[in-house]
């Protein structure tokens, strides 16, 4: 999505924001209570980062590179409604799509988005981006904001997540239950970096060897590429449990053979999730099933069906 869609749909949020806090403020009854009031906050963060980048052919020309990063956050809170907007910029080359240190708005726009809180649902609209599942770094059904690995090391799972225009309704029922629902109109796939540590390479050839390819990214900005995810959860027991479906696209491309045409393949993703303490452990469970087009597994231009499962806990010391 463009910068300048961006900003309309943030401009948008805003003035929806502002509006509802003078005029429909005795209209609804709120989660929220009376002692709250309308606050508009600034904050923010500036850090001078350093980081050497080892080069183990030849230690002399490894780099130290040292870089800012600028984080600002604006959030206003009303009786009713909220609104939620962050920026951050890293000055690091590698963090740019060119080698030099550039403004581009599309990657510098983290989230914006506004909260509205009715009687018996809650709304979030705006460029918005959410985790679903119950581990801690990694997910088998967290699929519906795609993923910046242009470092893919340091920065935390959430951090690494690309906003997704989209609109969530939240439906609490019960004394810990929660039903989500979520619409993205278009999809936006992963990001890998063009250049630095994190390049990645399938394969070696000779200079010569191979003519430069030329690639034709499929243009995934459409209402035919929406996406649309339903999430259960409750608390039973002692068990946290849940349950979610997608109507989404898997993140693996597939690349055409005749036309070097990357496009993504519709799936219907079923996901389970599970949390509980025994014996001082927090145990995580998820498993997901991906079920895609090619429902014989015989047809090389679709991915396969597949099932993905994790386990893993944690004890405090």
């Amino acid at each position: 999505m463009s910068f300048y869609k961006k900003f309309i749909i943030s401009i948008c949020i805003i003035l929806i924001t502002a509006a509802w806090s003078l005029y429909s403020q005795d209209n609804f009854s709120s989660f929220m209570t009376d002692e709250d009031i309308s606050l508009l906050q600034w904050s923010g963060v500036g850090i001078l980062n350093s980081r050497y980048s080892s080069d183990y052919n030849n230690i002399i020309e490894s780099n130290i590179d040292i870089y800012p990063e600028i984080n600002l956050n604006l959030d206003y809170i009303g009786e009713r409604s909220e609104f939620h907007g962050s920026m951050e910029f890293s000055g690091h080359p590698d963090f740019r799509d060119q080698n030099t240190i550039s403004l581009d708005m599309q990657q510098i726009i983290d989230e914006a988005y506004f909260c509205l809180y009715l009687n018996r649902f809650n709304l979030e609209a705006g460029y918005i981006k959410f985790i679903w599942g119950k581990d801690d770094k990694v997910f088998t059904f967290d699929n519906i904001n795609a993923s910046d690995y242009t470092d893919f090391i340091n920065p935390l799972y959430i951090d690494r997540k690309i906003a997704e225009t989209l609109i969530k309704f939240n439906i609490p029922f019960g004394i810990q239950g929660m039903v989500e629902t979520v619409y993205a109109p278009v999809f936006t796939p992963d990001i890998y970096p063009v250049n630095g540590e994190w390049v990645q390479h399938d394969y070696k050839c000779l200079p010569g060897e191979i003519e430069e390819i030329t690639f034709n990214p499929e243009n995934t900005s459409t209402i035919a590429h929406s996406q649309f995810g339903l999430r259960i959860t409750n608390s039973f027991v002692g068990f946290d449990m849940g349950a979610s479906y997608q109507y989404t696209f898997l993140r693996d491309p597939i690349i055409s053979e005749d036309n070097f045409k990357i496009s993504w393949d519709r799936v219907h993703l079923f996901g389970l999730e599970t949390a509980f303490v025994i014996l001082g452990f927090n145990i995580r469970s998820e498993a997901a099933y991906y079920l895609t087009a090619d429902l014989s597994g015989d047809d090389p231009k679709i991915h396969n069906n597949r099932i993905l499962y994790l386990f893993g806990f944690d004890r405090d010391l």
